[in-house]
């Protein structure tokens, strides 16, 4: 009974918001609309002295080499040009040493003309770009049927971040307070055009989309997570940009410090890691920290994402689990070392071959070199007359193996973007088959290290578990979601009794439980893990939806309320706990709260949606009818619903 307990009906089809934008399953939640004028700052110029590890010490692992142990400092790409200058000049002008960059420095591989699609309309929107001297704004403006403009519903940012080398494209980042969001609009290099970011074409987030540790991770250098949010970086964000030297050689600090005291070893240096003296596991696993994507990573028990140095094993810090192969698919745009691993080559090589077999990390080819340097790689294995092609074909390609064996695909995950396929098929007219999604009885995970291990491990189970509610939270995976929360549960059910202080596990099972309607015991795992980290975001967001479903309304209140504590600037939050004060009919709550999810997100139909009932309650139809029209003009595919609804609250 009443208007604000009416108000529930737009939530019903959002119940899993947080479920399917929180985590790490690929839907990012995030903040930010309004006009934000600030630049960001360079990152600091810290001495090499000052320069601390990121985590407290974690777990040593023994390696000669001794810069893989967490006390050891980074000391930044400064310190090693002084005797590396060659190779630091040429690695910032490879991918990776151009990987993230502000927007005033980074280089300007975009176009601002007509020709470039700075305007462009798609979904019932129109999205703009402009440059104004070093500062880039993005806009999004909203419109209804007729392709007008919707009145009050636009939103323009400045981004402050270019994320990516503009090789194949580039998304842009803003920054507020260190919290970090994605802009709808990227720059696609191959389509020499804008148009909107990789997986807004099925979930437009607005500039609302977090940017997580793990893109953070893989595509600048530096950048320390605060323990419990989402996208939430202490500040200054950035101790520096794009992936440095330090990333594939480990910290710096004792080789630094052995040179300038005139120390040379003779033989290995074992101050700093040298790739090449890797065994092929660890030498492997430097690349894949970025480079193997996977379908889920999860951290271990006791890890944090930054904990991982060259040297170690990866699977220490990181457990990343991979479809099985029956349902692999190994087209998604960072997939290159899944593909690579179930190629001929790779297996046959017994651990000879890797990733710089083919790829100078110091140096990339130019575009006129590109085709002999690859295919020099090629002919350090194979001899000129294992190619059984016509001779005459082949020099009309300049001999170039990789356009027959690695051939170039547009299936991939990211749109407008081509990936070369790197299984190296045998038969160049071998097309790539994507595979479906899991089914009902599929197991959809496996520990991509699995061969690295030995004997049972309880923590990987664990890891599994978490990894399968994250698969669970996926919006293709609505029709299996309780099939695989219930696989899930046992798993993290043994890690909580195992160890009780595992919020993660706590988490995952109050989520997997939810999903399973066992609510009481979801809501009671989820305080588990507030007791244990009372800021932890997507658990006070989990347990204000288990308590509203409950009818725990005091509950619901006190967790929306920490939840927007913790993340003021998430429209979702605000929303959500507008309509938490709605369903309690403390109207001028809601309304404040509505007020702030549209300041951030202006075509939130569900905030709207509050509005409506508050200004009924209120006892102004006008303005009610008003805010209807526009939830009516941003969705014209629910009208009739929204009318009927309308009907009831004014009867």
């Amino acid at each position: 009974s009443g208007e604000g307990k009416a108000v529930s009906g737009f939530f019903q089809s959002d119940a899993f918001y947080i479920a399917a934008c929180c985590g790490s399953a690929g839907l990012l939640i995030g903040f930010i609309l309004g006009r934000i004028t600030h630049r960001c700052p360079p990152p600091p110029v810290v001495p090499p002295a000052e320069l601390a590890p990121l985590h407290e010490a974690r777990p040593r692992f023994e390696s000669p080499f001794r810069n893989v142990q967490a006390e050891v400092k980074y000391v930044g790409d400064q310190a090693c040009a002084g005797c590396h200058r060659s190779h630091v000049r040429s690695y910032h002008a490879h991918p990776m040493g151009r990987s993230f960059a502000s927007v005033a420095d980074a280089e300007g591989v975009e176009r601002f003309d007509e020709s470039a699609n700075t305007v462009f309309e798609t979904q019932s929107m129109r999205l703009s770009v402009q440059r104004r001297g070093q500062r880039l704004f993005h806009k999004v403006t909203y419109l209804d049927a007729a392709g007008k403009p919707i009145p009050e519903v636009e939103a323009e940012a400045e981004v402050h971040y270019a994320m990516g080398s503009g090789t194949q494209g580039r998304s842009y980042l803003l920054d507020h307070d260190g919290y970090l969001f994605q802009s709808p609009i990227s720059w696609f290099q191959n389509k020499k055009a804008w148009d909107l970011s990789p997986g807004y074409q099925r979930n437009f987030v607005h500039f609302h989309r977090a940017v997580l540790p793990r893109c953070v991770h893989c595509h600048c250098d530096q950048a320390e997570p605060i323990e419990g949010a989402v996208n939430r970086y202490r500040t200054p964000v950035f101790r520096s940009y794009a992936i440095g030297c330090e990333r594939c050689h480990g910290p710096g600090e004792l080789h630094v410090a052995a040179r300038r005291r005139g120390e040379d070893p003779e033989d290995v240096d074992h101050t700093i890691v040298n790739p090449r003296r890797l065994e092929p596991a660890l030498r492997e696993a430097i690349c894949q920290q970025c480079h193997l994507q996977g379908e889920t990573t999860v951290v271990r028990l006791g890890r944090e994402l930054f904990d991982y140095r060259p040297g170690m094993p990866l699977h220490e810090v990181l457990s990343v689990f991979v479809r099985p192969a029956e349902l692999a698919n190994n087209y998604k745009a960072v997939g290159h070392v899944e593909q690579m691993q179930v190629s001929a080559c790779f297996i046959k090589s017994g651990g000879k071959m890797g990733c710089t077999s083919c790829h100078d990390p110091h140096r990339h080819p130019g575009r006129d070199e590109r085709v002999a340097h690859y295919r020099r790689a090629c002919l350090s294995c194979h001899d000129e007359s294992a190619c059984h092609g016509p001779a005459v074909e082949r020099r009309k390609h300049e001999d170039n193996c990789a356009e027959c064996h690695m051939p170039r695909s547009s299936i991939s995950n990211i749109a407008h973007a081509a990936i070369t396929d790197h299984r190296i098929v045998r038969s160049p007219n071998r097309p790539p088959q994507p595979k479906s999604g899991p089914r009902p009885g599929d197991i959809p995970l496996v520990f991509f290290h699995r061969d690295l291990v030995r004997g049972p491990d309880p923590e990987r189970e664990r890891d599994l578990g978490l990894a399968m509610t994250e698969v669970a939270k996926e919006p293709g995976a609505s029709e299996i979601r309780g099939l695989i929360a219930e696989r899930a549960l046992p798993l993290l059910d043994a890690a909580v009794r195992r160890t009780p202080h595992d919020v993660s596990a706590w988490e995952g099972k109050g989520y997997a439980l939810w999903t399973r309607n066992r609510r009481e015991e979801a809501l009671a795992s989820l305080q588990r893990a507030l007791e244990q980290s009372p800021k932890r975001e997507d658990a006070l967001g989990y347990a204000t939806q288990v308590a509203l479903e409950l009818g725990r309304m005091d509950a619901a209140v006190d967790y929306a309320r920490r939840l927007v504590e913790v993340n003021p600037a998430h429209p979702k939050h605000q929303t959500l706990l507008a309509h938490v004060h709605a369903q309690r009919e403390e109207w001028p709550d809601a309304l404040a709260a509505s007020k702030k999810a549209l300041q951030l997100h202006p075509a939130s139909v569900e905030a709207r949606g509050v509005l409506v009932s508050y200004h009924l309650q209120q006892g102004d139809r006008a303005a009610a009818q008003t805010e209807l029209e526009r939830m009516i003009a941003l969705n014209p595919a629910r009208a009739d619903e929204f009318r009927r609804w309308f009907e009831q609250r004014t009867r």
